[in-house]
């Protein structure tokens, strides 16, 4: 999501990236993907609808996951590519595999 600032003199339009944050929990799973679940209750109905309701998930940018999740999964890198990704649900969880 994109977003001009109201107060600055110098640019007449500067675009900052708004990226959401949201607890999930990420699994390497066994053909080496990373799905992240996305807890449901803690999801406003707007944020499920905007982001999951078309049944694809968009990366706009190639992401690097952080060290800290590399870490806990036992990985060294892994690089999320920009793209669409089909996006599974369950009663509890909204499943993304990256």
């Amino acid at each position: 999501m994109y977003h001009t600032p109201q107060k600055n003199e110098h640019r007449q339009f500067e675009k900052v990236l708004d990226c959401p944050s949201y607890t999930a929990y990420f699994r390497l799973m066994p053909d080496s993907k990373v799905r992240v679940f996305f807890i449901k209750r803690k999801l406003p109905a707007e944020v499920i609808q905007q982001y999951f309701g078309k049944g694809q998930f968009e990366m706009p940018f190639n992401f690097d996951l952080p060290s800290i999740v590399l870490h806990k999964l036992g990985i060294e890198s892994y690089q999320i590519n920009s793209g669409f990704y089909t996006v599974q649900e369950d009663h509890h969880y909204i499943k993304v595999d990256f």
